[in-house]
């Protein structure tokens, strides 16, 4: 499998890997410089996974939510997910100064909120 910088790509028919320098978890706006990455196979599935590859969750994906015909401009997708019991949404987007995962997670405890600053372009495969 290749790996490409993701010019004029579309989300919904590539896997898209997106690498995040850093985590936001709200409330409290607790800041961590831990690196992760998002790895969003098509309209499949949304794998998280920590530093050293390790998955940190991984989301079945029941509907996508937008159109982002090319990631290499500004855009948006909301993906709504679900692992066993947590359900939730997953938007990503990208602007000329900010790119962003949001991840908005309802467990048994309530909802919880991460954002992950994206710091480079996507990687497609």
């Amino acid at each position: 499998m290749s790996l490409t910088t993701a010019f004029s790509q579309n989300i919904l028919s590539k896997r898209t890997l997106w690498l995040a320098g850093q985590d936001v978890e709200m409330p409290g706006g607790n800041m961590s410089r831990q690196v992760s990455s998002i790895l969003i196979c098509k309209q499949d599935s949304i794998l998280w996974k920590n530093e050293q590859g390790a998955l940190k969750a991984k989301f079945t994906i029941k509907k996508a939510i937008g159109s982002w015909t090319n990631i290499s401009e500004d855009g948006q997708m909301i993906y709504q997910v679900e692992n066993g019991s947590l359900k939730g949404t997953i938007t990503v987007s990208s602007t000329s100064v900010h790119r962003a995962i949001r991840l908005l997670i309802i467990d048994q405890n309530g909802p919880v909120i991460s954002e992950l600053f994206i710091n480079k372009m996507p990687v497609v495969q």
